[in-house]
């Protein structure tokens, strides 16, 4: 399976999940997920159990996703320490790992460079964030009828992360917070 189809299936898979309704959550504060970009608060508070921002990586730990194409022109994965990107447009963007080595896929499913002007990189950045009071918890699938098991937890710490293309153009985020419950 392709590190893409992973990081999308994690982030469907958060926010679908954050949907349901979860009368045994285990924190009742309000989730909330912060970051500066030039000189703008982001304050994400989770309404709803909605939000497009997790905190979350594909391997189910921390990083962050931010899906805000009007803010920087797509979505930004910091997927570890030393590894983040923005996704732009219509490319998919493949994350070989353990190097952090990135590529789009051509019509024949073949591995290509991808547009350093357009595709932002981990320029500079740091991702402290830890998950605490876990618990496995049950649901029922309303269409099939399964029932799933999944982990809930309290994501909280902090993360600034620069990005940056070919043409030395940034983009730069700073002050990030997260305190969220986030299920996977």
């Amino acid at each position: 399976m392709k590190i893409y189809n992973v990081i999308i299936s994690a982030c469907c898979m958060f926010l679908i999940c954050s949907c349901r309704k979860d009368s045994g959550s285990n924190n009742n504060s309000k989730d909330q997920f912060t970051f500066e970009y030039n000189g703008i608060v982001y304050n994400k508070t989770v309404t709803n159990n909605v939000t497009n921002a997790a905190a979350i990586n594909t391997n189910g730990g921390p990083g962050i996703f931010i899906d805000m194409p009007s803010v920087f022109g797509g979505r930004i994965f910091f997927i570890r320490n030393g590894c983040a990107y923005l996704e732009t447009g219509s490319d998919v963007i493949n994350v070989t790992e353990p190097n952090c080595q990135l590529s789009i896929q051509d019509n024949f499913s073949n591995p290509q460079p991808t547009d350093s002007v357009k595709v932002y990189i981990y320029q500079s950045g740091t991702l402290n964030i830890s998950f605490s009071d876990c618990k496995v918890k049950s649901s029922t699938d309303p269409w099939t009828g399964a029932t799933h098991q999944y982990q809930l937890c309290r994501a909280k710490g902090t993360f600034e992360l620069t990005l940056i293309n070919k043409n030395q153009q940034q983009i730069k985020i700073t002050n990030g917070k997260v305190d969220q419950t986030i299920q996977f």
